[in-house]
């Protein structure tokens, strides 16, 4: 993605063995940065069926990039569930692509 760009990364958590979707009702993911800055939680779109989404706004990236630079931000993404249990289920690398002037 380019430095101040918005975008929205929809995920689906599912069973690996069946494909069914995993009921996130009560729960809540969490996209874990070690820049702080950058960590978020997710929009849980629709619970019953394993829907939520990472939204990065504009105002995120904006002015962290040099002109023609990058970034990686390094996201260990978990699940909390509704009684406080912690279950790391991935990593996700987000490239952010410097466009704007210093």
């Amino acid at each position: 993605m380019y430095e101040g760009e918005a975008r929205t990364f929809p995920h689906t958590w599912t069973e690996k063995e069946t494909g069914n979707p995993i009921d996130l009702t009560g729960s809540s993911i969490e996209f874990d940065c070690k820049e702080h800055e950058f960590s978020r939680s997710a929009v849980i779109t629709d619970a019953a069926n394993g829907k939520y989404e990472l939204q990065i706004t504009e105002a995120d990236t904006l002015g962290k990039v040099s002109k023609g630079g990058r970034i990686t931000i390094r996201y260990l993404v978990k699940h909390v569930g509704s009684g406080g249990d912690v279950r790391y289920i991935y990593r996700l690398n987000i490239v952010v692509v410097g466009v704007h002037d210093d």
